[in-house]
């Protein structure tokens, strides 16, 4: 029977996953977070991390998920070598369950219990640095972790990726609403 509702495949496109071919109105920022996260990799530009904020529903979301695809296809054409990750902090509660979020999204393997949140980061960055890749990491919704908690995340964060600088980069793309 024909959807009188739905063209042939378009059902997909109602997925919270669905990312659209263009970004009408987006352009500009897609091709902003682009350059300035190869800006970073290709050792142009210094950076921390990117934060963008703006009323639920603006397009902030499919706007990084976009540029990050137009990244990863772009450090595959030339070889580097960039692990991705986008991670929605809403459901990390404590600075211990978001570190196990970072760890278990890159290492599958490593045990759930028996490591801090700053060993937790330590190991992620040997990872990172054994097997020679950058990371590109995306925390959605992270006021939504920083209102619910007292944290140290991000300045544990900040300071363990100061120890590996000139050995791992390591992008941080904040996404949030207030």
């Amino acid at each position: 029977m024909k959807s009188l509702v739905f063209k042939k495949d378009g059902l997909h496109r109602l997925s919270a996953s669905y990312i659209p071919e263009r970004l009408p109105s987006r352009e500009e920022h897609q091709l902003e977070i682009f350059n300035t996260v190869i800006g970073f990799l290709e050792g142009r530009l210094p950076l921390k991390a990117i934060v963008l904020n703006g009323p639920s529903g603006s397009g902030k979301t499919v706007t990084v998920k976009k540029a990050s695809e137009q990244v990863l296809k772009y450090c595959s054409q030339r070889g580097i070598r960039l692990e991705h990750r986008h991670l929605n902090t809403r459901f990390a509660y404590s600075d211990f369950t978001l570190a196990q979020m970072i760890a278990l999204s890159l290492m599958p393997n490593i045990p759930g219990r028996g490591y801090s949140s700053r060993e937790l980061l330590f190991t992620v960055f040997d990872y990172l640095e054994k097997s020679g890749r950058s990371y590109l990491l995306v925390l959605d919704d992270f006021d939504s972790f920083l209102s619910g908690v007292r944290s140290r995340f991000f300045t544990d964060l900040v300071k363990i990726s100061e120890e590996y600088e000139d050995r791992v980069k390591v992008i941080l793309i904040l996404i949030g609403i207030e």
